[in-house]
């Protein structure tokens, strides 16, 4: 997800990203959970989220955790 703007020069502090329409990736995840655990082959339906799906999300967050201590900001 993209990051368009944020604003820092007031508060609350806001950032504005690109749209998701599947929502953000908890939601995504909570979404496609039970499927998953149930059809864990069916990838052709677009309902499950393939290994190699899974990996990508996995080194995204990791880079962008890595980033933000980077920049002195711990996320909890």
């Amino acid at each position: 997800v993209n990051m368009l703007a944020c604003v820092t020069t007031s508060k609350p502090i806001l950032l504005i990203c690109e749209y998701c329409s599947n929502g953000d990736l908890l939601e995504f995840l909570r979404k496609r959970r039970q499927h998953m655990i149930e059809h864990p082959d069916d990838v052709d339906k677009g309902n499950a989220i393939t290994a190699k799906q899974q990996l990508m999300f996995a080194i995204q967050i990791a880079y962008g955790l890595e980033y933000l201590t980077s920049q002195g900001i711990i996320h909890r």
